[in-house]
């Protein structure tokens, strides 16, 4: 019965390990919210300095 306890407690323990490195990659329920704002916040990122880029790009060629 001992060993029945201590399987319980290694995978009650290695099941919470599990948890916390989903919660901490963003993947679980709690974070959903924070994940979908970071994707967004990211796009937007990116949009940015694609206009940029081309902002660049058409300043450059003007003064060529």
């Amino acid at each position: 019965m001992e060993v029945a306890k201590v399987l319980d407690d290694l995978l009650g323990a290695y099941e919470k390990y599990l948890y916390s490195i989903v919660e901490k990659s963003l993947l679980g329920e709690r974070s959903q919210t924070l994940h979908k704002s970071l994707f967004v916040l990211f796009d937007l990122i990116l949009q940015f300095r694609s206009h940029a880029d081309r902002l660049y790009e058409r300043i450059h060629e003007l003064q060529a």
